[in-house]
C-alpha cells in the first residue's frame, strides 16, 4: 500500500455525497498478520472455549476471579466489569528476528520547536506550548453537550487548511451529521478525510496506509478491539483501544488527538491508567446555558500545564474571547452600590474578577428564605452563622437572596470576605466603597486566611482600575502590591465592620 493512495473508507469531508453510500473495498484492508509481516510480526489466539473470564473494577483496575459487591482495593461499591480476555497461544506475541534498538542520548536530535504542528486556533496552539508535538497523543476531555465535536471539526478544519493532511475517525455520528455541521460553521478544505470506522484495528491500517499527519479519534468511548470480548466504552476496550492507538502513533509518527468522555463526577471516563499513557490531557468544560467555554491542560510533557483559555460558543462555533475582564461583572464600577462587592476568584488556574450581588429584607412571618445563585447554599449559611456570633449582626430573621452576576458559578473561598462584605451592606444599607475589593476565606473561628496567588489577584485588580483592597496580607504579599493598590490588612471577621461606619 502507497502513501499516496487515498483510503476508500475515508472521504473528504467537503466532497462527501450522502445519497449514495460508498462501497468498502475489502482487498485495501488486509489482516493484522498480513500488515505486520514484514516486520516480522506472528498474531495468533487460541480457540474461544480457552478464554479467560475476569472481573476488573472500573475505578481502580483491580482484577478479580469471580464478581464481589466492593472492590477490596479501592472500596467502591458495584464497580466491577465482566472481562472475556483471549489468550494467545504461547501466552504473548511473538517478535521475529527484529534487533533491539538502542542510541546514545547525546546523538539524538532535538526536534522539540521544529515538529510542531499548528492550527489556525491561535488560543489552541498557544495552549499546548506552540502546536501539537509530531507523534504525540493528546486526550481531549469534556462533559456531554459542551461542544467537544465542534471544536475538534475546528482544529481538523485549522490544521487542514495549513496543508496538513488531516483523517477524522467519527465513530459515534454518522458522516451526513459531521458535514452538516462542518457547513454550518462554513469549515471546508481539501485535506480533510472522514471515516465512520469504529474498529481500532482497520483504523491503524488506514492510518498505516493513508499517513495523515493529524488522527482525530472521536470518540474513543465508541471504538472497540477484536481481541477484547467487551461492550465498547468498558476500561477493557478503552485501555486496548489506547494501547493500539499509540502503537500507531509510533508507527507512523501521526498526532493523534483522541476525544474522550466524563463521568457524571467530572472525571475521564475510562481506567486511570489512559492519563499516564497521553502526552497532554485537555479539559474542555462549560454549561449549556452559559456560552463561555474553558479549555485547561492537566497534563502536557511538552509544555506548561498553567497556561488557561476561554472561547465562547457561537452559532458560527468557537471563537475567541479575548479580554474576559468584563465579562463577570454586569455593574458600574464607578459607582457604589448597597449589597454588591468584587473579589478576584481562581478558576481552573484562571484569576478573574467577580461580582457578589445580596439582599438582605425584613420578613414578618417564620419561613425565612435562603436563596443563592451560582454561589453553594451551604457555604453561606455558615458564613452567616460566623457573622452573627462574631460580629453582632442579626441575620435570622432576614430573607436573604445572594447571586454571581452572569449567572456564573463561584466554588472559591477567597470569595468568603466578599460574600460577608455584601451581606453587611446589604443588612445596614450602607454601600461600600467605590474601587474597594475583599479577598480572603474566613474560618469558623473568625479569622481571615491569607489567600494563595495574591499577586495575580492584585494584578487583575489593578487592571479593572481597583484602588483598595481588604483581606489578610503580609510582608511578602506587599511586595506583589502595586502602588496604585492600597491594602487594607484585617485578621478577624470583626475588623470588617469598620468599612461600614
Amino acid at each position: 500500500m502507497t502513501k499516496d493512495k487515498a483510503p476508500n473508507e475515508a472521504m473528504r469531508l467537503s466532497n462527501c455525497d450522502f445519497d449514495q453510500s460508498s462501497e468498502s473495498d475489502s482487498s485495501y484492508y488486509s489482516t493484522v498478520k498480513d500488515l505486520k509481516s514484514t516486520d516480522n510480526f506472528t498474531i495468533s489466539t487460541i480457540p474461544k472455549s480457552q478464554s479467560k473470564t475476569e472481573y476488573e473494577c472500573r475505578q481502580c483496575g483491580q482484577k478479580f476471579s469471580k464478581w464481589v459487591g466492593q472492590c477490596t482495593a479501592c472500596r467502591s461499591w458495584n464497580s466491577l466489569n465482566q472481562v472475556i480476555m483471549k489468550a494467545h497461544s504461547n501466552g504473548h506475541n511473538t517478535i521475529g528476528d527484529q534487533s533491539f534498538k538502542k542510541a546514545k542520548l547525546i546523538e539524538v536530535s532535538n526536534q522539540a520547536d521544529s515538529d510542531r504542528l499548528k492550527c489556525n486556533l491561535k488560543e489552541f496552539d498557544d495552549l499546548m506550548g506552540g502546536g501539537l508535538m509530531r507523534g504525540s497523543v493528546n486526550l481531549l476531555g469534556g462533559e456531554p453537550g459542551c461542544g467537544k465535536s465542534t471544536f475538534t471539526l475546528q482544529i481538523a478544519e485549522g490544521f487542514a487548511s495549513l496543508g496538513l493532511k488531516v483523517l477524522m475517525v467519527s465513530a459515534e455520528e454518522s458522516v451526513s451529521q459531521v458535514k452538516a455541521r462542518a457547513c454550518r460553521l462554513k469549515l471546508v478544505s481539501d485535506n480533510l478525510w472522514i471515516t465512520p470506522e469504529t474498529n481500532v484495528e482497520r483504523i491503524s491500517e488506514e492510518t498505516l496506509g493513508f499517513c495523515p499527519d493529524i488522527l482525530i479519534v472521536d470518540s474513543i468511548q465508541t471504538v472497540d478491539h477484536s481481541q477484547v470480548q467487551s461492550f465498547p466504552g468498558s476500561p477493557p476496550q478503552v485501555r486496548a483501544v489506547m494501547f493500539e492507538l499509540i502503537n500507531t502513533a509510533k508507527q507512523t509518527g501521526a498526532t493523534i488527538v483522541i476525544v474522550g468522555q466524563v463521568t457524571k463526577d467530572g472525571y475521564l471516563a475510562g481506567p486511570k491508567l489512559l492519563e499516564h499513557m497521553v502526552d497532554s490531557v485537555v479539559m474542555f468544560s462549560g454549561e449549556r446555558n452559559n456560552p463561555i467555554r474553558t479549555l485547561s491542560v492537566l497534563k502536557n510533557r511538552f509544555g506548561s500545564c498553567d497556561n488557561v483559555v476561554s472561547l465562547e460558543m457561537t452559532n458560527d462555533g468557537l471563537k475567541s474571547l479575548g479580554d474576559l475582564r468584563h465579562y463577570y461583572i454586569e455593574s458600574d464600577l464607578n459607582q457604589s452600590m448597597v449589597g454588591t462587592c468584587f473579589t478576584p476568584i481562581s478558576e481552573s488556574r484562571q484569576i478573574h474578577v467577580a461580582e457578589i450581588q445580596t439582599l438582605v429584607s425584613k420578613n414578618a412571618g417564620f419561613n425565612f428564605k435562603r436563596v443563592t445563585e451560582g454561589y453553594e447554599s451551604g457555604r453561606l449559611l455558615i458564613l452567616i452563622a460566623i457573622l452573627e456570633k462574631y460580629c453582632n449582626l442579626k441575620f435570622s430573621d432576614r430573607d436573604i437572596f445572594l447571586t454571581v452576576s452572569k449567572n456564573h458559578k463561584v466554588m472559591d473561598k477567597a470569595a468568603d470576605l466578599s460574600v460577608c462584605g455584601s451581606l453587611i451592606s446589604s443588612l445596614l444599607n450602607k454601600p461600600i466603597l467605590k474601587g474597594l475589593a475583599f479577598i480572603g476565606e474566613v474560618s469558623l473561628n473568625g479569622l481571615i486566611k491569607p489567600t494563595a496567588s495574591i499577586d495575580r489577584r492584585l494584578y487583575e485588580l489593578e487592571k479593572l482600575r481597583f484602588d483598595q483592597a481588604v483581606g489578610n496580607f503580609n510582608s511578602k504579599n506587599l511586595e506583589f502590591a502595586s502602588k496604585d493598590i492600597t491594602l487594607h490588612s484585617i485578621k478577624q471577621i470583626s475588623d470588617l465592620l469598620k468599612f461600614f461606619r
